[in-house]
């Protein structure tokens, strides 16, 4: 994908995205507990994701898309919208 930090504002796209998984999350009022186990994942490797602290894998993208009903190209589409907002 190659998208990494941006130079002006140190953000890299994988915290970009764990933020809009977490405002999905939050748009759900769901605690991470509860989002990840309906995902097959841990609170944990959610909390990571969320704090965009490490790169999340499409298989585990796909579990929480499964999880939610989320559309993989709505969450997507808003990450990037932000991302291309940050330059």
């Amino acid at each position: 994908m190659g998208r990494t930090k941006k130079q002006t504002t140190e953000v890299t796209f994988a915290e970009v995205l764990g933020g809009v998984i977490h405002a999905f999350r939050k748009k759900q009022k769901a605690s991470q507990r509860v989002f990840a186990e309906r995902a097959g994942i841990t609170q944990a490797m959610l909390s990571r994701i969320e704090r965009g602290a490490c790169d999340v894998s499409v298989e585990t993208l796909w579990q929480i898309y499964e999880g939610h009903g989320l559309v993989p190209s709505s969450v997507l589409r808003a990450a990037e919208t932000i991302w291309d907002q940050l330059e």
